[in-house]
């Protein structure tokens, strides 16, 4: 059991945010820390770490795993994160009982794979080996061809899956796993989709309602949960297990929506407390929120229920979704398949909201000229659950979620007016002031 004086994942990401802003990796300015827990113990938290430009980069990033002893606070030496040319040419030989021509780190064009990425050459095939630091990819090598076994070809594009033997033990021991595909060539979509015309947008727009609803139609255990989705292959038999939500640590599995919404507000409020640079939105709002997760979430309606719960590719937006160079609102494939769930089917509601909304720094930009009409082209591509769409259920589904959603306004500087701040969290505060006013809680 651990001890109650041992940090907590999030004193321990402080601890390693410190450590790398002192300048351990690199130089810091214009840079931000990304980061992810690899492995959990009761005497460490072993994350992955890298410093990226706050601009766009095509280059490939390096990455570094450092541990945070959990009793002292103190970081290990940075260790590189890499695939060697030896461990590349032994796992494609376990694979694929082939032999590497060559290799190299892989960055083209708009279509960028950072530091985890590495491509082999052989003639007439290349493969890609990516470094996996959030996901169980034995599982998720399972998950993917389960997939592709129950759908129609071409409905969700995926690459071609290449099982390295062992994996799940080699994963056990490092903390990170190593996942072998076929190259699929193309442009992300998010880097052209701004500039596409209506209708290519339209196009597009069909194709990815038709890939949404080939995940929202899998086979599921039954009764139906909410949780993490793994998935086993036991000699070309895959099972699928629903466990603890691991996304935004939940627990669970939950067998009800309003439960599962419940521990998703409180998680959302529970965040928003730690996050800094907001102390004129949290002077204004916290005390208000806090009252209102309190209080009010036994109001969450039953009809939420009536939200089918699904099989869901957690980020399945236009920056997974490889499209033609020539014909953009062709799909050659929908990538990154490292968090699945089993959820309500709108629960990846900002993947979605890609399709219909410009970037912003909320998730939730600017609409599309003629919006409504790709809205109106999604939904209709797939009636069945479009039904879904607008029965009451899911409509007091979104009520909720929106407001965990948008309970997280984006850094804003301490020099910036007060007035200019709460220009910029605009949208933020009118869905939390909406909750608020409805649900009869005063604003502090």
């Amino acid at each position: 059991m651990t001890s109650p004086t041992t940090m907590d994942q999030f004193q321990a990401a402080d601890a390693l945010l410190q450590y790398v802003y002192s300048g351990i990796l690199g130089p810091c300015k214009g840079m931000a820390v990304d980061c992810a827990v690899m492995r959990t113990t009761d005497s460490i938290f072993a994350f992955s770490t890298t410093l990226e430009p706050l601009d766009d980069t095509p280059n490939p990033l390096d990455r570094y795993q450092i541990e945070i002893d959990r009793r002292s606070g103190k970081p290990s030496a940075p260790k590189k994160i890499e695939i060697t040319n030896e461990d590349m040419q032994k796992a494609v030989l376990a694979a694929t009982g082939e032999t590497v021509a060559s290799s190299r780190r892989f960055t083209d064009g708009g279509f960028s794979i950072s530091y985890k990425v590495a491509v082999v050459d052989k003639p007439d095939t290349t493969y890609i080996v990516q470094l996996r630091f959030h996901g169980n990819v034995a599982s998720m090598d399972a998950f993917m061809k389960f997939v592709q076994a129950n759908n129609d070809p071409g409905v969700i594009p995926m690459p071609v899956i290449y099982s390295i033997p062992g994996e799940a033990e080699h994963q056990q021991a490092t903390g990170f796993g190593r996942q072998m595909t076929q190259f699929v060539p193309g442009i992300i979509a998010e880097s052209v989709y701004p500039d596409m015309s209506h209708a290519d947008r339209l196009g597009l727009v069909r194709k990815m309602a038709l890939a949404w609803q080939a995940c929202w139609d899998l086979p599921l255990p039954s009764p139906r949960k909410i949780g993490e989705l793994t998935a086993a292959d036991n000699n070309g038999s895959i099972s699928l297990t629903v466990g603890p939500d691991r996304h935004y640590s939940l627990g669970g599995p939950f067998i009800s929506v309003r439960e599962w919404l419940k521990a998703r507000l409180q998680h959302a409020v529970a965040s928003l407390g730690r996050a800094s640079g907001i102390d004129d939105y949290k002077e204004e709002y916290m005390a208000s929120i806090q009252t209102f997760v309190d209080n009010r979430l036994d109001q969450i309606p039953q009809t939420v229920e009536e939200c089918p719960i699904v099989a869901l590719h957690v980020d399945m937006g236009l920056h997974n979704v490889i499209v033609s160079a020539d014909d953009h609102k062709e799909i050659n494939a929908i990538i990154d398949w490292e968090l699945c769930a089993s959820a309500p089917f709108l629960a990846a509601h900002s993947c979605l909201e890609m399709l219909f909304r410009r970037g912003a720094p909320s998730g939730f930009g600017v609409e599309y000229p003629q919006a409504h009409q790709l809205r109106r082209a999604f939904w209709d591509t797939i009636p069945k659950w479009r039904a879904h769409w607008e029965g009451q259920g899911a409509k007091d589904f979104m009520e909720w979620f929106r407001f965990a959603l948008f309970m997280k306004p984006e850094y804003c500087s301490n020099k910036i007016p007060k007035a200019e701040k709460m220009e910029f969290w605009g949208e933020n505060i009118r869905v939390v002031e909406g909750m608020l006013k409805k649900y009869g809680v005063e604003e502090s």
